[in-house]
């Protein structure tokens, strides 16, 4: 039986209109920031380029 087959056969032995409950995920207040965040990828993007040129990780970036 294949995976898509198991599913298939999952699903249909669920009774109908049976009450499934909604799926919710936690939030959670994380305040401030402690950085400023507004040139995050743009850091983030000049750090990755730096480690691609320099491979080796023998210098640091500037």
């Amino acid at each position: 039986m294949s995976f898509n087959e198991a599913l298939d056969d999952a699903i249909r032995q669920r009774p109908m209109g049976a009450a499934v409950e909604p799926f919710r995920t936690p939030t959670f207040s994380l305040g401030q920031p402690l950085v400023d965040l507004d040139r995050a990828l743009q850091v983030s993007a000049e750090i990755e380029d730096y480690e691609l040129v320099n491979r080796d990780g023998s210098a640091t970036p500037a």
